[in-house]
């Protein structure tokens, strides 16, 4: 995240191309494949927007945090799952099987980030039957126009 930080000549937007040599810069090492899962990661959570498919924005000032490795996992266990999970125990079962760590309170708190940016859309609850399982998808990150 620091090589798309503002700073040091450097602003907050950068083209994809652009990435390596700032990472090279900054002294870290990586390979293809695992910066393309990181961007994907941070996309699936918020932190970077590309605006036009080459064109990367860090997307407000909050680091990456707990909740968001929590949320990036939530995103990889639906998407390994067709994008789609049909209750909230359901999701709680499949982040067990592939033994992502939660709470109750973090995984709320995941859901409702994502839910908030759009990430996950879920029907409106039922007032009259909050028994009934409340369906979700996962909706891939939109590119923006510049």
């Amino acid at each position: 995240m620091n090589a798309l930080s503002p700073g040091n000549g450097r602003t907050n937007r950068c083209a994809r191309d652009e990435l390596s040599p700032r990472l090279d810069a900054d002294g870290i090492t990586y390979d293809a494949h695992e910066l393309d899962e990181v961007l994907i990661r941070l996309e699936d959570v918020g932190r970077v927007v590309r605006v036009h498919p080459q064109l990367l924005v860090l997307s407000g000032d909050h680091h990456f945090d707990s909740t968001d490795v929590l949320a990036a996992d939530v995103c990889a266990v639906i998407k390994r799952r067709g994008d789609r999970f049909e209750s909230d125990e359901e999701l709680v079962q499949w982040l067990e099987t592939d033994r992502v760590p939660f709470t109750p309170g973090s995984l709320s708190t995941a859901l409702h980030q994502l839910t908030s940016i759009g990430r996950i859309k879920r029907n409106v609850a039922d007032q009259w039957n909050s028994e009934q399982p409340l369906p979700g998808m996962y909706v891939e990150p939109r590119i923006r126009s510049a």
